[in-house]
């Protein structure tokens, strides 16, 4: 354990560690289009070597799409995440590599962009979490679009020990970077200046990415799947200080290697009335979309596999009291 309370490693960086040996050296001789059936012998071993999280995460699936989805069979479902979740692994590491990955994507709604680009106020991407960190920003990158992503200090690792800040999490974000302008990042200390560069960026006409389903006890309580989630209003709240537009993001798999990036309009944040209620009715649009795009595609959502940093370590780190906040929702409206 570390003198600010974190550890050195984790059980599921140790994971994280041997799964990326064990890709690079995949990576290193299978062809782009053997990586596939990889993932797909990849997520059949970790059913079985892992029957406690499987039976955890298959209940999961069927307590919240139960009812939504005709012909569910819930454990069939996990293992497809599973497999999604295996191929982005792959086609990050395969990435690393001199040949690089180049799985095909479509960008739908390429038009919503560049119309708001055309408004001279910038755009702002609110993403939701399917197919991975790198698919959205390659397919958006391709068009032409350079992106400025708003990041979390821990975004990449799977937890928020030494190992994950120090090699995970830098892992993880060399493939992303690739099809970023630049990278912003949110420090754990509750500074603001990261709000302040995104305003200068929306000025300038650049196009912000700001990830939307941050979990924060002051933001907007919604229910998606008929779990309540109180998700973080600094992407409505920056919209509705700038002028920027308001998009949303979500992505699919439509066959191995091969995906389509959507891009869609928000409602404008209302910019007289009151404030809290424009936010509001911004993140309940948003909550909406999301659970559609779950409905439509769920075994591209990440959510199902995600790993939560524990909140009570990441608090006393913040040195802060009182309801935990998200950063984004102070001082950007």
């Amino acid at each position: 354990m570390l003198a600010s309370g974190r550890p050195w490693a984790t059980t599921n960086d140790l994971i994280g560690v041997a799964e990326v040996a064990a890709a690079w050296a995949a990576t290193g001789v299978l062809r782009a289009q053997q990586l596939p059936p990889l993932a797909a012998r990849l997520a059949t071993v970790t059913l079985r070597a892992q029957p406690r999280t499987t039976a955890e995460r298959v209940a999961v699936i069927e307590r919240r799409l139960a009812g939504r989805i005709d012909g569910l069979v819930p454990r069939a479902l996990y293992r497809q995440h599973l497999t999604l979740r295996y191929e982005h692994l792959l086609g990050r590491v395969l990435d690393m590599h001199p040949c690089g990955w180049h799985p095909e994507v479509e960008l739908e709604g390429r038009d919503h962009l560049a119309d708001a680009l055309a408004r001279g106020r910038g755009a702002i991407l609110w993403t939701m979490s399917f197919c991975g960190h790198v698919v959205p920003k390659l397919g958006i990158s391709r068009r032409g679009f350079s992106v400025v992503h708003l990041s979390a200090a821990l975004h990449g690792g799977f937890s928020d020990s030494w190992v994950a800040v120090n090699v995970l999490n830098r892992w993880a974000q060399k493939s992303e970077n690739r099809y970023l302008a630049e990278r912003v990042v949110m420090p754990l200390t509750w500074s603001l200046g990261h709000v302040g560069t995104l305003k200068r960026r929306l000025s300038e006409n650049a196009v912000v990415s700001i990830a939307g389903e941050h979990r924060s006890e002051t933001g907007v309580a919604v229910r998606v799947l008929g779990d309540p989630a109180v998700f973080a209003t600094g992407a409505p709240a920056l919209a509705r200080s700038t002028g920027a537009a308001l998009l949303t993001v979500h992505s699919y798999r439509r066959a191995p290697n091969r995906y389509t990036v959507v891009i869609e309009p928000v409602a404008a944040v209302d910019t007289n009335g009151n404030r809290r209620s424009g936010l509001e009715a911004a993140v309940q649009t948003f909550a909406n979309q999301l659970e559609r795009h779950v409905i439509d595609h769920p075994a591209d959502w990440d959510r199902w596999s995600a790993f939560d940093l524990d909140s009570a370590r990441l608090a006393a780190r913040r040195n802060t009291s009182g309801p935990r906040r998200h950063p984004m929702d102070r001082h950007v409206g």
